[in-house]
């Protein structure tokens, strides 16, 4: 049993105080400060975190007294220290500790660099944002989250939260000041409070008793970044978010806070990828790939042509060659919002000396949450009669506390049990196929494992061939691939060897995007049938295997969902 504590820690400082915000700002100011959502200056989380990590180090090599001190256990490992390997600390914070005053508005300092002679270097002058007069002391408040198990300590981890509480404050204080310009007597902190309590349990979330899958809906505390494959120079560098929460994601959540001994009922739970809330209430669909746009704008659906050609005498454009403005308009129409990006810069700090280290910046393009929730559907129909019962409960419990962390952000969600969501655009059913079947990836999949050797694929008859074994295969032959619209990427790298390779030789898996159309003409309807409908209730299945040890893409991941035969309609 698992009991959460919170630390409403109050940091006062003394301005001028600069965190430096990331985008654009008004013509003529060179640094801005950070606000959070309600434009109230802030201090990052990560910041707070950051500083209470060296003042931690310093304290295991001054202080004998500190060695009982576990950073690892709380702040987790570097990257640099475990090779990438995870790590994750108990303890989290808020996304912003914001100042409970807003300041002034457009009240700006100067700052000047002096030249060798002593005078103003030429163009050398910075504009700073300055809510606060100097002097001023401003409070910055935050909370902190760890949870704890009951064998921590006798009294439910009473202890150990009082003593990390302790270690909390000590660190903060320990910091001479925070945020930028620190060496010119910015962010000076002038005192640090920091109160600990148990928070209490939520009522269980009500799920109904015979209900197999139902519905989730997921609140942000702050803005979200689920990463997408990093490739070339920004490698390492810059981190742009998906617009999904991956149901991997979900479970993994689940699964830090799951019962002691009942860990196999996970491999069984399955969750959709969450997606943004479209405007009618239901979930977007991935834009389908046989969809390209006529010379006069007009969008067609080429999945059921039987065979390519003009279109009012001009080659009709698929998705690579689309323009923004008809990609949102597609996008629109298939229930995606638009959703705000904003940007994040992070840098490590070279301990003692309070300086940006050397070629460790880094950018995160996170997605803001703020107007809507994501949707997602978790499935307990892998499992068991007495499976589902014991794993209905115990979902309800841990659904009711939220989700957290999730993403690159830690963010934390409070969820909401609602009923299992549709699609924003009227989808097809297995007990209405016909001859041929439109199947629409709404997530990627992996499909081809192993990927088939280069010589192998030479023309495109080729490639539909390697489909069309692929399905052949998972629908024991009632199914075979006519036509199809696919897009691949290849996913690897360091990390998922360490994790998902063992000991075999690395290989990078390949993933058929989201969005991919195969047309399949039906050779058993009967088998058929049973086929699609299960592949509509849990997702294709991945001829990696479903064991999460060695297959992070399988379906219970939220991989390989589909739809067949969808009529969205365009707007011009």
């Amino acid at each position: 049993m698992k009991r959460l504590w919170r630390f409403d820690i109050t940091l006062t400082l003394r301005a001028p105080i600069l965190t430096a915000a990331q985008g654009g700002r008004r013509f003529g100011l060179d640094s801005a400060v950070q606000r959070d959502w309600n434009d109230c200056p802030a201090l990052a989380g990560s910041l707070v975190r950051g500083n209470l990590r060296h003042a931690w180090n310093e304290f295991k090599e001054l202080a004998p007294c500190s060695a009982g001190l576990d950073i690892k256990r709380w702040l987790g490992s570097q990257a640099a220290e475990e090779n990438n390997s995870p790590n994750r600390g108990l303890l989290s914070f808020s996304h912003w500790f914001a100042a409970t005053s807003q300041g002034a508005a457009d009240v700006v300092r100067h700052r000047i660099r002096m030249n060798g002679k002593g005078a103003v270097a030429r163009g050398a002058l910075q504009e700073v944002e300055a809510p606060f007069g100097a002097g001023d002391k401003v409070e910055f408040v935050g909370q902190g989250w760890v949870e704890l198990d009951a064998s921590d300590a006798s009294d439910n981890g009473e202890r150990v939260a009082q003593q990390l509480a302790i270690d909390i404050q000590k660190g903060l204080v320990w910091l001479p000041a925070m945020g930028a310009m620190k060496g010119c007597g910015f962010g000076k902190v002038e005192g640090v409070k920091v109160e600990h309590a148990a928070v209490p349990s939520p009522d269980p979330c009500k799920i109904e008793g015979d209900a197999d899958r139902f519905g989730i809906a997921l609140a942000f505390d702050r803005p979200i970044c689920f990463a997408r494959p990093q490739i070339g120079k920004t490698e390492g560098n810059r981190f742009e978010s998906h617009l999904h929460v991956p149901g991997a994601a979900i479970i993994a959540a689940l699964a830090a806070r799951w019962p002691q001994g009942k860990k196999h009922q996970l491999e069984r739970l399955a969750a959709s990828h969450a997606q943004p809330q479209a405007a009618n209430g239901c979930r977007p669909l991935a834009i389908p790939l046989s969809l390209a746009v006529a010379d006069d704008g007009s969008v067609h659906d080429l999945a059921m042509s039987g065979a390519g050609g003009l279109i009012g005498e001009r080659a009709p454009a698929f998705r690579p060659d689309w323009k923004w403005k008809v990609e949102s308009r597609i996008a629109t129409s298939l229930g995606w919002p638009e959703l705000d990006r904003l940007l994040e810069v992070h840098t490590a700090v070279v301990p003692v000396r309070n300086i940006a280290d050397e070629g460790q910046l880094f950018s995160i393009e996170s997605i803001d949450t703020r107007t809507r929730n994501w949707l997602a559907d978790i499935d307990l129909g892998l499992g068991d009669v007495a499976e589902k019962d014991e794993g209905r409960t115990t979902l309800g419990r841990l659904l009711a506390e939220g989700l957290w962390p999730l993403g690159k952000t830690d963010a934390r969600a409070s969820v909401d049990i609602v009923p299992a969501h549709g699609f924003a655009v009227p989808v097809g059913g297995a007990d209405a196929i016909g001859e041929k079947v439109v199947l629409v990836l709404a997530t990627a999949t992996e499909l081809l494992a192993p990927i088939p050797k280069a010589k192998d694929i030479t023309s495109v008859e080729h490639w539909r061939a390697a489909y069309d074994s692929a399905f052949r295969k998972i629908s024991d032959g009632a199914l075979v691939v006519d036509h199809l619209f696919t897009r691949e990427q290849l996913a690897g790298g360091g990390y998922l060897q360490r994790r998902f390779g063992e000991a075999r030789p690395y290989r990078p898996r390949l993933l058929t995007e989201a969005g991919s159309v195969f047309v399949l003409t039906v050779r058993d309807e009967r088998k058929a049938q049973a086929v699609i409908q299960d592949w509509l209730r849990h997702g294709l299945p991945s001829p990696a295997g479903d064991n999460w040890r060695t297959c992070p893409y399988r379906r219970q991941n939220g991989y390989g969902e589909v739809v067949i035969d969808p009529c969205p309609s365009f707007g011009e």
